[in-house]
């Protein structure tokens, strides 16, 4: 039982650390384009 905790641990924190290289890389992407979406929006 123990080392099936260990081990979902282990998981997350990979997964915690994937997601925040993912956001890092991606951020200013994802926010320009929800930037552009809004704009193009508001202009119509």
């Amino acid at each position: 039982m123990s080392q099936d905790n260990i081990f979902r641990e282990v998981d997350e924190e990979l997964r915690s650390d994937r997601m925040r290289a993912f956001w890092r890389r991606f951020a200013p992407y994802v926010i320009g384009a929800a930037i552009a979406v809004v704009a193009t929006g508001c202009r119509q």
